[in-house]
């Protein structure tokens, strides 16, 4: 099982401020229905994490 207190303090040392620049200058959240930028990010982050702990099993 995937360790969640180590990925919540990797999410915890990304500043959201970092992403909201690009996203709104190039409007890619307009349609984003649900998956906005940050939610996009953790998932991401989340599936590397935990397929790399499976490697590893």
């Amino acid at each position: 099982m995937v360790n969640i207190k180590v990925l919540s303090r990797l999410l915890s040392k990304i500043d959201r401020d970092i992403l909201k620049k690009p996203v709104s200058k190039h409007n890619s959240d307009k349609h984003h229905k649900g998956l906005n930028i940050w939610t996009h990010l953790m998932s991401i982050l989340f599936c590397y994490h935990y397929f790399n702990i499976r490697q590893f099993i």
